[in-house]
């Protein structure tokens, strides 16, 4: 276990609210436009900021779509050297042949049909690129035709697709590049678990401050912090029911699904996290309390066995507070005020109770 935790969050249970620390690269205008070349590696260790437009005036290439801008923040914010392209896809996923030219973008993390009819709507007739934080072409597609999306299991993705295309909607991916990155999801989420201070557009909080990855990447010698997971030490140990209300305050649920293995006045002192599906990145790790998207019946069992407890949020719910909270501001930082930038209204996990 010991070469796979890299380093204890230290924080937490702060009354403070400090500021953002820049992401890897931050003042470099050369960026990782496209697919997983890289871009900002080289400069991780810059901490001033630059915008695109900024960027693009002290000798940058001349780039004017606002993909190839959106393109440049997203590299600088989550470069795509530090995504897991053995089995992730991620970057430009769709290029509009006749792109708007509105800076507009548009933040969800699933592109379902309500988000395709949301985006191609008249209140979002500004929207350029679309960030879908989840790869909707993730298994090859056979063809991309009219004909090809009357039937068959991925007819509405297909027919969701050529629309936005034909509207001039370009839509980029970053998933795992955003995991692994500092300032990313996996920080967000250890930040949620970890201190009661609410997140606020004017002030963000520290994200990474004092912890490293569980895992990390293999370009993580290049980038500080970079990979995937987060262990928390708390400064103040708490209750599984004070760790459940502070995630729910924060994320604005009504229910996480819990798995005890310990009784209910059992203090908390570790805690480890990772968004989405987090099976495989937490196994083998010990901590208190484990919290992430989802696990396997089977994976849930060996945590208890082994004394951990853990908190489920369901998988988009660990993941969506964080384009609002973070991403919108983040962006804003790298593209400048004149964008404008819209989280969507109609994206939501697909699982409730009843």
């Amino acid at each position: 276990m010991a070469s796979l935790l890299s380093g204890i969050y230290k924080g937490g249970d702060s009354e403070a609210t400090p500021r953002i620390p820049p992401p890897p690269g931050a003042c470099s205008p050369s960026g990782d436009g496209g697919r997983g070349s890289g871009g900002g590696v080289g400069n991780a260790s810059s901490t001033s900021t630059a915008t695109f437009s900024a960027a693009m005036e002290s000798g940058g290439p001349p780039i004017p779509t606002p993909l190839k801008a959106v393109s440049y923040a997203m590299s600088k914010i989550a470069p795509l050297s530090l995504a897991d392209t053995t089995w992730d896809n991620v970057g430009v996923l769709l290029e509009a042949p006749f792109p708007r030219r509105s800076k507009g973008v548009f933040l969800a993390i699933d592109l379902t049909p309500a988000v395709a009819d949301e985006l191609l709507s008249d209140a979002n007739s500004s929207i350029s690129v679309a960030i879908i934080y989840h790869p909707c072409i993730f298994k090859p597609l056979k063809a991309l035709s009219w004909s090809a999306s009357s039937d068959g299991a991925n007819s509405m993705l297909i027919h969701s697709l050529l629309r936005l295309s034909a509207a001039g909607i370009s839509i980029y991916t970053p998933h795992s590049a955003l995991d692994s990155a500092p300032n990313g999801m996996n920080d967000w989420l250890a930040f949620v678990v970890s201190s009661d201070v609410a997140f606020q557009a004017a002030g963000l909080a520290a994200l990474g401050g004092g912890w490293a990855p569980i895992q990390k990447t293999k370009v993580s010698q290049y980038i500080e912090k970079a990979g995937l997971g987060r262990l928390v030490s708390l400064k103040e140990s708490r209750t599984i029911e004070q760790i459940v209300s502070r995630i729910k305050k924060h994320l604005r649920l009504k229910y996480v699904l819990v798995a005890q293995a310990q009784p209910p006045d059992h203090q908390i002192e570790t805690i480890a996290v990772q968004v989405g599906s987090g099976g495989s990145v937490l196994q083998g790790v010990y901590a208190d309390l484990y919290v992430t998207g989802e696990m396997s019946h089977h994976e849930l069992l060996a945590a208890n066995s082994r004394g951990i407890s853990v908190i489920l949020l369901h998988h988009s719910n660990s993941e969506r507070g964080y384009l609002q909270d973070v991403l919108v501001h983040l962006l804003h930082i790298f593209l400048g005020e004149e964008y404008g930038i819209r989280v969507s209204a109609r994206d939501h996990e697909p699982l409730s109770v009843m």
